[in-house]
């Protein structure tokens, strides 16, 4: 996304099994190679995932 990806905004290379379409692309983004997921802002499932991201507002 040209200006930054908005929150609450799907990524449009999410695929519908909400994998990454570019993970192994070299036209992957820096800012998303560099991010390293980890277990304490990701929880277990897109779910908890979501409802961790949204209470650090």
């Amino acid at each position: 996304m040209e200006n930054g990806k908005p929150k609450n905004v799907r990524c449009l290379h999410l695929t519908s099994n909400m994998l990454c379409a570019l993970f192994e692309s070299p036209q992957r983004p820096k800012v998303c190679h560099e991010c390293k997921a980890d277990p304490v802002f990701c929880g277990k499932n897109f779910d908890e995932a979501l409802e961790i991201f949204n209470s650090l507002e």
